[in-house]
């Protein structure tokens, strides 16, 4: 054999090897990332158990301190104080399954809630981008220009929302405490969703954001679209405002009325008695101008010359934020005399109408 022939054998001989060796290291790493995927498999699971196993401990400690009144451990309390005041006091703070169970009940009842935008949060406050002036677009061709000058209001603008504190009281009597707890939680949640959501919703709607949201109807943060006749309201109103909306907003747009107003609109008619809102109004989908209707007893219940009547719009336009680190506190001695013991809840909430453009409000016209 010649030496070239031994040369190219033994070359051969190597690219073999070599191309062994590196089907080997494939199936070695392979091998490895495998065993890795395991471990972090079991390492995600044990995480989750123990997350799991943490919150059913939350749970049952917290069940057992509202019925009993026994102490929780430490890492489930909270130093911050729910009661204000020289001898400031801490509480327990709510397990996350109490607290969700409370939120689902709460969007049953919360009109704005439903539809707008909620940010959970531990923030005390949180900056919002809100569009300013815009973009600018421009068709340049070939050789035009790509630049466009720059000034303050080519930027987005931002708004902050503060979160402020809401309390709410309950008393419950220790005969019902002393029963097996199987109704209470059912009983607190219900009652507390009831409550809050009366006292969110007109905070929602009125707030004036001293200690409190800023309400839908507050100020002239949102445009206002007049009626055409000042101190009265006709179909021709509600079309002016249902078009005053961009149509990306109308295609998700409700209507927030009153159901006094909503009583006084369905009642108009024409000199022949046919009814105005007839073309408008759907009644079994409870609609206009196929947009929904939403009952909202803080929105105003009589025509007034000057003042807000309903609102349309896209009500995510309104945004909500919340701390779900809700905190308890039971108080044993204050009501003793009357065979019961309350509950004190505190809760951190904002609200604002973050994006201006997609929820308006009808006006009442003032006469000249």
């Amino acid at each position: 054999m010649s030496h070239s022939a031994e040369e190219k054998k033994d070359e051969i001989a190597a690219e073999k090897e070599t191309k062994i060796k590196e089907e080997k290291k494939m199936k070695l790493e392979e091998r490895v990332k495998k065993l890795e995927n395991e471990v972090s498999t079991l390492k995600g699971a044990s995480i989750r158990t123990r997350q799991s196993e943490k919150k059913d401990v939350h749970y049952k400690a917290f069940m057992n301190y509202l019925r009993t009144g026994k102490d929780i451990p430490a890492e489930f309390k909270t130093d911050y104080p729910i009661i204000a005041g020289e001898a400031a006091q801490g509480g327990i703070l709510i397990p996350p399954t109490f607290y969700k169970k409370v939120i689902e009940k709460l969007v049953q009842y919360s009109p704005v809630r439903q539809y707008a935008t909620v940010i959970r949060t531990n923030a005390r406050e949180i900056k919002i981008p809100v569009e300013n002036a815009g973009i600018t677009v421009a068709w340049p061709g070939e050789t035009g220009t790509r630049t466009h000058a720059i000034t303050d209001s080519d930027f987005f603008d931002q708004i902050t929302l503060t979160q402020y504190s809401q309390t709410a009281l309950i008393k419950v009597s220790r005969q019902v405490l002393s029963f097996d707890d199987t109704g209470l939680e059912d009983y607190v949640v219900s009652l507390m969703a009831r409550y809050m959501s009366q006292s969110e919703g007109t905070k929602f709607i009125k707030g004036d954001g001293t200690e409190e949201p800023i309400g839908i109807l507050h100020s002239n943060i949102l445009e206002r679209v007049e009626t055409e006749e000042a101190g009265v309201i006709g179909p021709d109103d509600l079309i002016d405002l249902y078009y005053s909306v961009p149509d990306f907003y109308r295609q998700k747009g409700v209507w927030l009325v009153n159901d006094t107003i909503m009583q006084e609109l369905i009642k108009l008619s024409t000199g022949e008695g046919s009814l105005l809102l007839k073309k408008l109004y759907d009644p079994p989908s409870r609609t206009i101008l196929g947009r929904p209707i939403i009952s909202c007893p803080d929105m105003p219940d009589s025509i007034v010359e000057g003042e807000d009547l309903l609102a349309f719009g896209d009500l995510s336009c309104y945004y909500i934020t919340e701390n779900p680190r809700w905190g308890l506190i039971r108080l044993e001695e204050l009501y003793a005399e009357s065979g019961l013991v309350g509950f004190l809840f505190e809760f951190y909430k904002g609200g604002y109408p973050a994006n201006t453009e997609g929820l308006k409000i009808l006006k009442v016209q003032a006469s000249a």
